[in-house]
């Protein structure tokens, strides 16, 4: 892009951050107009507690399967093809929403539209990562900018709820509106997205000797930028000594370039998998389930129920403000430490949501934002450190795909765990109060046994036995302890010694 002047970069990262907060998310935020605009009888929807909750099953697990689907059209067909498919799909989820009840459509219909909603949202976050390749200096923060907007989408539904409750606006005029501002986005992306992804190092080819150098250090040549953890510096081309150094021998290092079968099979993806699996389950779960749960157990009012579903949403979105917490984890304490950072906060959710109370509900709020973003931010960073950039987009997409596969047996349990009262002039105490004791016994059980995946971290990838050396001639030994401390550092541009690499 060599002469496009910064305004034009910066108008291109503004687009994508806006089709990201307009549409990457926004099923997860679900759990706002579930209790409200979908089941009220008067102005909204009016369907019933079962039917909405069985489509964020359908949607949550559609989103998850999405990124293998969408991915390949990304690689094969580039940015402009997977953003321009993926937004096409939600616009017609938003349209056929708007559109259910004034064409006579049966019900079904909104859990097909809702479907198309969750499925389109991932591809049009990843169309735009890229971008963050056009401000090389900078390319951490456009990457954790792009990628905050799809957590801040969540707030979308919110939007639309106060708009329905507040406005007095028809939830009909709503979605066909904005399906609407979904089809300017899907113009923009026709317009101003790549057929082929910007390059790193295309982009840094306009910058000066020293800091080409410099961000070829810094940065993997891929389109994603993820912590130093990942950065290794072999010392034998950096020293200035004429004698190279031995190299080090890393048993994990042969899965970046082994095969794809290999790959899936190995004892990383192994974990990455299991986890974000159980993890996803949950924390969807929960989203879908919250508002039936707090009917059941009946200590709060309908009114209080309805503004702590609305916080729920708010807080879920300010966990964007945790990413730099999760970096900095992981860059100074390692994946074992971060993924038991993670397990620890999914832990006190599950407790806090087990005391029924106002306070600890929204504190189990605060520790679920959490949660949910050391998961997602773990998961690829984990993947991409362990298994490399090779098959990253499929070995991605399969993980997504095992969990949104698993996510539809949150219907059945779901099912199980809301007593609903059907009876004629039944009260919530004559109605019992369904088996969540009993669902949450089974999510802490589930987060007492994810201990053993970082302890399998610890064991098998990041013991200190696991990283050897072939032994030193003479001749080097000697040309290391001639080497000063300084040389020494300057081997190293990361600011560590050879022995943390």
């Amino acid at each position: 892009m060599e002469g496009r002047s910064p305004r034009w970069k910066l108008t291109m990262v503004a687009t994508g951050c806006l089709q990201n907060f307009m549409m990457g998310g926004v099923v997860f935020g679900w759990a706002t107009i579930s209790s409200t605009l979908l089941v009220d009888e008067d102005r909204g929807v009016g369907l019933s507690d079962r039917l909405v909750h069985r489509m964020f099953v359908m949607a949550s697990s559609a989103n998850m399967c999405s990124p293998l689907a969408l991915g390949l059209i990304l690689d094969r067909f580039g940015p402009r093809a997977c953003s321009v498919t993926s937004i096409f799909i939600e616009t017609l989820g938003f349209l056929l929403f708007g559109l259910v009840s004034t064409m006579g459509m049966h019900e079904s219909a909104f859990a097909v539209a809702t479907v198309l909603i969750g499925f389109g949202g991932p591809g049009v976050q990843n169309s735009i990562i890229h971008l963050a390749n056009l401000f090389p200096e900078r390319k951490s923060t456009v990457t954790a900018v792009i990628t905050g907007c799809f957590q801040l989408s969540f707030c979308i539904f919110y939007i639309f709820d106060q708009i329905w409750f507040w406005g007095g606006v028809d939830y009909e005029a709503i979605f066909t509106a904005y399906a609407a501002m979904c089809t300017v986005g899907l113009i923009a992306s026709a317009l101003l997205w790549p057929d082929k992804p910007f390059a790193f190092e295309e982009q840094i080819k306009n910058q000066s000797p020293g800091s080409q150098l410099r961000l070829k250090h810094k940065f993997d040549s891929s389109m994603m930028r993820f912590p130093s953890t990942f950065r290794k510096v072999p010392i034998a081309e950096s020293t200035p000594l004429s004698v190279a150094l031995p190299p080090v021998q890393e048993a994990p290092e042969s899965l970046k370039n082994a095969s794809l079968s290999r790959q899936v099979l190995s004892l990383p993806y192994v974990v990455a998998t299991a986890f974000l699996t159980s993890a996803s389950f949950w924390a969807n779960f929960y989203i879908g389930s919250a508002d039936l749960e707090l009917k059941d157990e009946d200590y709060m009012s309908p009114h209080e129920q309805g503004d702590c579903m609305r916080l729920f949403t708010l807080i879920t979105v300010c966990g964007v403000f945790g990413i730099p917490f999760v970096g900095y984890v992981m860059d100074h304490f390692g994946f074992a430490t971060t993924l038991t950072v993670t397990v620890t906060l999914g832990l006190v959710w599950a407790i806090c949501t087990m005391l029924y109370s106002k306070p600890m509900l929204i504190f189990s709020f605060v520790a679920y934002a959490l949660f949910r973003t050391f998961t997602f931010n773990f998961f690829f960073a984990f993947l991409a450190d362990k298994l490399g950039f090779r098959y990253f987009g499929i070995l991605a997409g399969i993980s997504f795909a095992v969990a949104g596969v698993c996510g539809f047996l949150q219907q059945p349990l779901l099912e199980w765990g809301h007593e609903p009262c059907n009876q004629v002039g039944a009260t919530p105490d004559s109605c019992g109060h369904g088996n969540w004791v009993t669902i949450h016994w089974l999510k802490l059980g589930t987060f007492l046994l994810m201990y053993l995946l970082p302890a399998s971290i610890y064991l098998v990838e990041e013991k200190p036995t696991g990283r050897r050396r072939t032994p030193a001639s003479p001749a080097v030994k000697r040309s290391r302890s001639a080497m000063s401390t300084s040389q020494r550092y300057q081997a190293v541009p990361s600011g560590r010694d050879e022995e943390s690499l």
